[in-house]
C-alpha cells in the first residue's frame, strides 16, 4: 500500500530549459538521506526511484508550459512518520532556487 503526495512549482522558463536545468542539477538538491537516486527521463516527464531510511521510493516528474508537478510515492508506513508538509516545502524551495 501507497500514499502518494504532489508537489507542484509554478515555473516561467521554457518546458525543455526547466528540464534541461532538472537533468543537471535535481541530484545535488537531495539531502544526504537519499541515495540510489535514479531519474529516467524521456521528453518532458521522468520517472524516478531512490531510497531513503531503508525505505524504497518512486515518482515522477512533469514538465509542463508553466508548472512542475512531482508526485512521491511513500511507502504506507513511511507515509505515517513522515512530515510531507516540510518534505513539500523542502522540495519547492530547493526546486524554485534552481530556476531562479
Amino acid at each position: 500500500m501507497e500514499d502518494s503526495m504532489k508537489v507542484s512549482i509554478n515555473h516561467a522558463l521554457s518546458p525543455d530549459r526547466v528540464v534541461t536545468i532538472l537533468k543537471e542539477n535535481l541530484d545535488s538538491t537531495l539531502p544526504s538521506e537519499v541515495s540510489n537516486f535514479s531519474p529516467r527521463w524521456d521528453g518532458h516527464s521522468a520517472t524516478f526511484t531512490f531510497t531513503a531510511s531503508g525505505q524504497s521510493i518512486s515518482g515522477n516528474v512533469q514538465v509542463n508550459q508553466s508548472q512542475i508537478v512531482i508526485v512521491i510515492n511513500l511507502p504506507w508506513l513511511a507515509s505515517l512518520v513522515i512530515d510531507e508538509e516540510a518534505i513539500s516545502t523542502g522540495i519547492r524551495r530547493k526546486v524554485e532556487a534552481l530556476l531562479s
